[in-house]
């Protein structure tokens, strides 16, 4: 039913197609531990939380951090923003819409400590999901495409439990 993308152990990055090219993954890497080690996929695996910015370029793309469970984009029927689901734990994949538009999910954005910060979706509005670990001009794992309007947008992060699913949710929102 969704096109889930898995990695190979590390984050997900979400970045504009523009810079995909420039983003070089473990080319370089050795330990994401040491401070002095600049690759582009340790400088992703030390982003603490469920979101945060990493620089790509003269721009930036977005970490999807913490758990790891394979990513996929739900979009909202007015093509505004959606929901990048990670699956932690999925019973039934008829499960998340349900959830997605449930009073517990909007309490936990509410109430629960969510990581959020504002993304700006460039001219052309194509963003690829990809394994941090990928080489851009050379992507090996599968990737997904999507269009978002261009602008600002805010992200934003929780996780919800039931009984039948475990998954952190990134919910985007477009700024006015």
């Amino acid at each position: 039913m969704y096109d889930w993308i898995e990695t190979t152990g590390g984050p997900h990055l979400l970045v504009p197609e523009a810079l995909l090219p420039l983003w070089r993954g473990v080319e370089g890497w050795s330990d994401h531990e040491d401070p002095d080690d600049l690759s582009d996929y340790a400088r992703a695996c030390r982003i603490e939380g469920w979101l945060g910015a990493v620089d790509i370029g003269q721009g930036s793309g977005l970490i999807f951090g913490g758990e790891v469970g394979p990513v996929t984009w739900i979009a909202d029927s007015d093509g505004n923003g959606g929901y990048f689901v990670q699956a932690l734990g999925i019973d039934s994949e008829a499960d998340i819409c349900p959830a997605l538009a449930s009073e517990d999910l909007a309490n936990a954005f509410k109430t629960e400590p969510a990581d959020r910060l504002t993304f700006k979706v460039p001219p052309e509005g194509t963003l690829r999901l990809i394994d941090a670990g990928d080489m851009g001009h050379d992507l090996v794992m599968p990737s997904l495409s999507l269009g978002l309007k261009p602008g600002n947008y805010l992200f934003s992060a929780t996780y919800l439990e039931t009984r039948s699913l475990m998954m952190v949710v990134r919910k985007v929102v477009a700024l006015s």
